[in-house]
């Protein structure tokens, strides 16, 4: 406990200061788990802060999204300033995030940012991912997918699992959101075409269109669809080891609600 001296209109303001020290403390952000030690409490008047600040952490994904950790991150800042509005940050505003691996896709770099807005504090990774499938995932002309991909992990008042459900927020913020650039995919002769894909909380991702396009052998043709039409489903067939490729409005399709995106998974 102490007091800063500062100058206010000509005038020289005495304010408290306070500094706290907790040994460790664990905090979680949606799939993310924070183990933060040499941790102070603080009350800064001089620097408008007003929360923990961390001098060690490490950062670990939660199990769907591979469990993998990152230590060695310094400066982590969580608190309010005197306002009330949310701080949120690191030292050098980007940080490294661990290696993800999913059912679906792989990365091992992600550059990550923090921020906070409207009480919704976040953060953003981007890096490149590869899309798995048995064999390999492959476009058109043999080459690897590894579409760029922006992970979105929120947390806050606000912040739901699904903001279609019942009783959802206005507005509402998805606590794992982001997108993925468009790719395709050969499977077997068929080609499919992903766009609009964004990463989901399983650790999959849903795909708001795609495009079939069919073997020569089975006439070459192809079919686009989108999430107010066929309302089609790409999902892993899990005990034959291939996709699944379904259309709502075909008499195979499987029975149900409504699906507002496709989703790809693959659980290993």
């Amino acid at each position: 406990m102490g007091v800063v001296t500062t100058t206010v209109d000509g005038q020289t303001v005495h304010k408290p200061y306070f500094d706290g020290g907790i040994a460790a403390f664990t905090g979680n952000m949606g799939p993310l788990k924070f183990n933060l030690t040499n941790v102070k409490l603080q009350g800064d008047p001089a620097n408008n802060f007003y929360g923990l600040n961390a001098q060690n952490i490490t950062m670990q994904w939660a199990s769907q999204f591979g469990g993998q950790s990152q230590a060695g991150l310094s400066g982590l800042k969580l608190g309010v300033d005197k306002l009330k509005k949310f701080t949120f940050a690191f030292n050098g505003g980007t940080l490294q995030s661990p290696a993800i691996s999913t059912g679906v896709f792989s990365g091992t770099q992600f550059i990550g940012t923090v921020g906070s807005v409207s009480n919704t504090v976040s953060m953003t990774f981007t890096g490149n991912v590869n899309i798995k499938l048995p064999g390999g995932a492959k476009d058109g002309n043999g080459n690897s997918v590894n579409p760029a991909v922006s992970i979105v992990v929120r947390a806050g008042k606000n912040v739901r699992a699904d903001c279609n459900a019942a009783g959802a927020p206005t507005p509402c913020f998805r606590r794992i959101d982001g997108s993925l650039n468009a790719f395709s995919i050969k499977l077997a002769g068929f080609k499919l075409a992903l766009a609009s894909a964004r990463p989901i909380g399983d650790g999959g991702f849903e795909v708001a269109q795609t495009t079939l396009t069919l073997p020569l052998n089975f006439g070459g043709g192809g079919a686009t669809g989108g999430p107010k039409r066929h309302h089609q489903r790409v999902q892993d067939a899990r005990q034959r080891g291939c996709v699944d490729y379904r259309r709502r409005d075909h008499p195979a399709a499987a029975q149900g609600g409504r699906d507002v995106f496709w989703r790809l998974h693959r659980r290993l």
